[in-house]
């Protein structure tokens, strides 16, 4: 995929950088390791904002807790 072409984005839940932290109970830091280690996928950014795809960050709550 082109790095320039805009992601096809259909049926699926955002939520801002800092409700993701939130719901996770980290830092929007931590978050941005995570997103760096390659344990959450890197966000969708419209207008310099962060966005996360809700069911990816709920996902990592529950890889965590059963490991």
């Amino acid at each position: 995929m082109d790095s320039t072409a805009a992601p096809q984005v259909t049926g699926k839940k955002f939520v801002p950088h800092t409700t993701a932290a939130r719901i996770r109970g980290v830092s929007t830091r931590t978050l941005d390791r995570w997103v760096a280690a390659g344990i959450v996928a890197p966000p969708v950014v419209i207008n310099k904002r962060k966005y996360h795809d809700l069911e990816n960050i709920a996902a990592i709550g529950q890889a965590k807790s059963s490991a």
